[in-house]
């Protein structure tokens, strides 16, 4: 059996050093020599981030990076502390590492959008001026329901796509979503992907590796999927950049990260469809098949079930599943549209209520490569945000039934 080694680098956090590294199984670890008083010179005792509680290792596995095996490192204490308050200071210093971890594929995602962005801007722009390129790119920012349109398209990209992506993550964190080791999404209106995005960070930032996805995506827009599959495949690459990029003295704590949210993608399978009939038959294959019968089955509809109402309820209804989840844009007109989509599922179910409620963004502030390659092409344009304030993610309407646990 191959010997576990965990490389680790020190980071300052509130005034003390700490050591984090990365364990192939677990995760994110933190080594606090202040929590090593009362242990055996051989072990010592790491925090598990993920998890939120301390395990005991053999001290050989631990490592700096330089390869220099830690000797010493972690009896310089003699001092004992309470060990609620070491437990609350790990805590502490492992969400402050989550936090810049989610952060660093926060700006992953977001170059992967501006890339995406300007490949297919200057792939429309053929055969006319830039300026008719920058209006039909500026008239097309007062459409959302032409997704035929690429301009249209585009602008969502650039748009709607964060937020999307941050109000999935977002739902998934308030509910501590656990990932079974078989999970199927069927995911109508899929748009851009915004499911598989977020499913992808959310698994990562939760240490929760070993899910076997599969996303069954229904839209009748060929650009709208098309452009989810470029973003896809463009954040692959980015991973590879920022990989190689990052600072050589800090790739222990950063690079496993990375490493994980492409192994949460290669793990995720999305199968489009375009026509509905087509899309039932795979999920009632699925039901039967050996490898999916006991898999866990979610349906998500984000802001399109009130454009799907039939869809919607005829899939409820063939996919059986665990658990659903679909939002309106709060508009009110929208919401009375969207209740109309869910009655006819819970008339006489007493257990199939859905339960309204809001959901505090997780993700905020700017996409930095996104705005800059808005600022690039139109005059004073609004800054891209995770959860822009002029349409909050907290006022959608946002329905659940069942468990996501």
């Amino acid at each position: 059996m191959r010997k576990i080694v965990i490389r680790m680098c020190s980071l300052d956090c509130e005034g003390r050093s700490y050591w984090v590294g990365n364990h192939p199984v677990l995760g994110l670890v933190i080594f606090d020599p202040e929590d090593q008083v009362g242990m055996n010179s051989n072990r010592v005792r790491l925090f598990i981030v993920a998890q939120r509680r301390v395990g005991h290792f053999h001290k050989s596995i631990v490592q700096i990076r330089t390869n220099e095996n830690m000797k010493n490192v972690g009896r310089t204490s003699t001092t004992s502390i309470d060990r609620a308050g070491r437990l609350s200071r790990a805590k502490r210093v492992g969400e402050y590492v989550t936090g810049t971890c989610l952060k660093l594929i926060c700006t992953v995602v977001d170059k992967a959008i501006a890339a995406v962005a300007e490949r297919s801007f200057q792939q429309l722009a053929v055969g006319v001026s830039p300026e008719e390129a920058r209006g039909l790119f500026r008239s097309a920012s007062g459409n959302v329901s032409d997704f035929e349109d690429e301009w249209v398209v585009l602008n969502y990209l650039t748009w709607y796509q964060p937020r999307h992506i941050n109000l999935v993550y977002s739902f998934l964190a308030h509910m501590e979503a656990r990932l079974p080791d078989r999970l199927q999404i069927v995911d109508l209106g899929c748009g851009a992907w915004a499911v598989q995005f977020a499913l992808a960070i959310f698994a990562v930032a939760s240490g929760q590796l070993s899910a076997t996805v599969e996303v069954i995506g229904f839209d009748r827009s060929e650009p709208m999927t098309r452009a989810g599959k470029q973003l896809w495949e463009e954040l692959n690459s980015q991973i590879d950049h920022a990989m190689t990029s990052c600072d050589p003295r800090a790739r222990p704590i950063w690079k496993p990260p990375l490493q994980n949210l492409r192994g949460v993608m290669a793990c995720t399978k999305t199968k489009q469809f375009r026509g509905f009939d087509s899309l039932l038959a795979r999920v009632r294959r699925h039901k039967t098949h050996t490898d999916w019968t006991l898999a866990q089955r979610w349906l998500t509809s984000i802001h399109a079930a009130y454009w799907l109402p039939n869809e919607f309820r005829k899939c409820a209804r063939q996919l059986s599943p665990h658990g659903v989840l679909v939002t309106g844009d709060g508009n009110p007109s929208v919401g009375q549209e969207l209740e109309n989509a869910l009655q006819p599922l819970t008339t006489g179910e007493t257990d199939s209520h859905f339960s309204p409620f809001r959901v505090e963004p997780r993700l905020v502030g700017r996409l930095s490569s996104t705005t800059t390659w808005k600022y690039a092409l139109l005059d004073r344009p609004r800054a891209v945000m995770w959860d822009p304030p002029w349409n909050p993610i907290r006022e959608d309407d946002v329905r659940m039934r069942g468990t996501f646990r």
